[in-house]
């Protein structure tokens, strides 16, 4: 296929058939940045004490285990049926200062040129990158949790390749956020039962340029987009006894902007046993798919964790087709 042929191809599958990409949410930048970034590795979990979920209140749990200071890094590898291998790396420092809880992240993730037979022809390959920080603040009044989150820098890159013997770049696309924030808070209701709530704000711009040659700089089109986004998440654990807790979140929102109006409406269950003192399983089940994780504590020095959910929810999957999501993590507090 000629390069200007797979160029019209592209702005037709992004401009001609921009309602249909609605059903999952806007144009292929905005794609990639609410799936690889933390609005979509962040589990949909309002109620427990844990790093990577939705809730900046999450981060007083630091004080539950009597630790001052933690440093993790986490490893993982999204695997989509019908598109690109994306690595991704999360490291994250936090620290209590009083009765203020402090949280530093930083996700990144990359993939090479992969065919994705279900959007477009098969000599064109796609590959996606980014970087996002998230600075986080929460305290403990009484039995009130809360806190918020602000990412300061949350940007995706998409690149568009002709595999003609060389890959050659016939368009790239580029979303990034304007203003992103999270509200959240945690308060138990009984002994055993606890509620939590979250919100979360993005503002989103696109942009997506197709060019008339691998090489050659001259846009053939160029489109840009503006998109909001608006989430929360209401969830309730119940501890039946020490060590078991059993939760229930229900994520509703909205995406809208030019051509998209995404309704989104999650329901996330899990149940995390402890084992032994340093052994814990976790089941979860996203949107009907499952997953399972296990972490091993050293005292409270180091935690060493995986998780894996097999053919899991991933809102690009009707392009990419289902992910096989892994995750390894250490930790070390004192």
């Amino acid at each position: 296929m000629a390069i200007k042929g797979v160029v019209g191809w592209v702005l037709c599958v992004l401009v001609l058939t921009s309602p249909a990409l609605a059903q999952l949410g806007p144009h292929a930048p905005l794609l990639a940045q609410q799936t690889l970034t933390p609005f979509g590795l962040d589990a949909p979990d309002a109620v427990e004490g844990a790093f990577f979920t939705v809730n900046p209140a999450a981060n007083v749990a630091l004080g539950d285990f009597g630790v001052k200071r933690i440093i993790e890094q986490d490893v993982g590898r999204l695997d989509f049926a019908a598109g690109p291998k994306v690595d991704s790396y999360v490291q994250t420092l936090a620290w209590v200062d009083g009765n203020n809880y402090w949280k530093v992240a930083r996700y990144d993730f990359d993939s090479d040129p992969a065919a994705v037979p279900r959007v477009f022809p098969e000599d064109v390959k796609a590959s996606f990158s980014g970087e996002s920080w998230a600075l986080t603040w929460a305290r403990q009044d009484d039995d009130l949790r809360w806190g918020l989150s602000f990412l300061p820098k949350n940007e995706t890159q998409t690149r568009l390749y002709l595999a003609n013997g060389v890959l050659q770049r016939i368009a790239y696309g580029e979303a990034y956020s304007t203003f992103s924030v999270r509200l959240g808070a945690q308060k138990p209701i009984t002994e055993t039962l606890t509620l939590g709530a979250v919100y979360n704000y993005e503002h989103n711009k696109t942009n997506f340029t197709a060019v008339s040659s691998g090489l050659d700089t001259a846009a053939a089109m160029a489109v840009a987009g503006s998109y909001d986004t608006n989430v929360g998440v209401l969830g309730l654990a119940w501890r039946p006894q020490m060590g078991t807790t059993v939760a229930a979140d229900f994520e509703h929102g909205h995406i809208e902007g030019p051509f998209v109006s995404e309704s989104i409406n999650i329901w996330y269950f899990s149940v995390e046993q402890f084992l032994s003192p340093n052994w814990a399983a976790k089941i979860t089940n996203l949107d009907d798919a499952w997953g399972i994780g296990v972490n091993y504590f050293k005292g409270t020095d180091y935690n060493i964790g995986a998780s894996y959910a097999p053919s899991g929810f991933r809102r690009t999957s009707e392009y990419l087709g289902k992910c096989d999501l892994a995750y390894l993590w250490l930790a070390k507090s004192w």
